[in-house]
């Protein structure tokens, strides 16, 4: 599978909809105006094969939010959670479009699945945004100015405000951003660190005499 990269754009709006299961986030993909960080988009950068129109759209490119490093230390129902979200596909399309110097993304979120409620609870508390990938084989930057020449965009994607580099091309991954994760799922991350490590030096001073390893040969 291709590595995708993405470029996290502006952070998710939401408002209720009519009727009020439904929710409706917006926001920019895509600035053209937005010059600030090291790499960024110009009015001529090749973003081809995308077009204005509806697409499926993922969280978080589709990579579980929970590291692997965490997963057997952190309540079974987050780690459940993060492989969920990971699957899902909306209920409803995406609905993606030019408009003047951004691209415009428009969501609305069906609340009677779980997922997509705690989806609209992150956006409701501005923990969203709207993030666009690409395949790196249909990448091409200016090494010198940081200018993106060609963004060969695959899809888009709510992803956690914060857990990449603003305006940095990089590959989508899990976070590790501890203090993000905690205000995702409202757990504190680093205490239950905390308290695995305490359980982890336990077993190793009750065991220190036993041979609880395999030796190197």
């Amino acid at each position: 599978m291709a590595k995708i990269l993405i470029r996290v754009g502006g952070t998710v709006h939401s408002k209720t909809g009519n009727p009020s299961h439904l929710v409706v986030v917006r926001g920019v993909v895509i600035d053209f105006n937005d010059r600030e960080g090291g790499h960024f988009f110009t009015k001529n950068t090749d973003l081809s094969p995308w077009k204005d129109g509806q697409e499926s759209g993922t969280f978080h490119h589709g990579v579980p939010v929970i590291p692997k490093s965490l997963k057997s230390i952190l309540p079974k129902m987050i780690v459940k959670t993060s492989r969920r979200l990971s699957r899902m596909r909306f209920a409803n399309p995406v609905q993606t479009r030019l408009e003047e110097e951004t691209i415009f993304a428009e969501l609305v979120l069906d609340t009677r699945r779980k997922e997509e409620a705690f989806i609209a609870s992150l956006a409701a508390q501005g923990l969203l945004s709207w993030s666009s990938g690409a395949p790196k084989r249909r990448v091409k930057m200016d090494r010198e100015t940081g200018a993106i020449i060609r963004w060969g965009i695959t899809g888009v994607s709510l992803v956690p405000t914060a857990a990449y580099p603003r305006a940095e091309v990089t590959a989508a991954r899990s976070i590790e951003n501890h203090e993000l994760l905690g205000r995702l799922f409202g757990v504190d991350v680093e205490r239950i660190m905390a308290d695995h490590m305490a359980d982890l030096i336990e077993f190793q001073m009750l065991h220190e005499d036993e041979s609880v390893f395999l030796d190197d040969e």
